[in-house]
């Protein structure tokens, strides 16, 4: 058996301003999403996406000499565990190009049910939104 290769030396300097990141299982899941929009090249029998997932992650600083609300952060949200009431043109698109979700929970409901404060939750950052614009782009595919 071959043996591991030890991780290189990235040579980041030492810095008392850093973060935790620790990545949130939003329980949602997709499906029908094309996997063209995601990933290339191509994957025979692979063309559409099965039970995707989607992650957000919180982000806290801690450093004790400049505390701000921003210390926690949120980066991303999952799907809204009542997808049915999102705005009803992504409802109605999304059905229209097949896609189905699930959502179990909130992330709220998840940072709540592992001890996290939401009232130190300083800023939500969204990567993307899901507009009708997004929708129709995954016609293309």
């Amino acid at each position: 058996m071959a043996n591991p290769l030890l991780a290189p030396d990235l040579k980041i300097p030492y810095s008392k301003h850093v973060v935790q990141v620790c990545i949130i299982d939003t329980t949602t899941r997709v499906n029908g999403l094309p996997a063209a929009a995601f990933m290339s090249p191509a994957i025979p029998g692979y063309q559409i996406i099965k039970d995707g997932c989607a992650y957000a992650f919180i982000v806290k600083h801690n450093n004790p000499e400049a505390t701000t609300k921003y210390d926690t952060l949120l980066f991303d949200l999952g799907v809204r565990k009542d997808f049915e009431n999102s705005p009803p043109t992504i409802v109605e698109q999304s059905k229209a190009f097949g896609l189905s979700f699930s959502v179990e929970k909130d992330v709220a409901t998840t940072l709540k049910e592992n001890g996290q404060d939401l009232n130190k939750v300083g800023a939500i950052i969204w990567s993307h939104y899901h507009s009708v614009n997004y929708i129709r782009q995954l016609s293309q595919f």
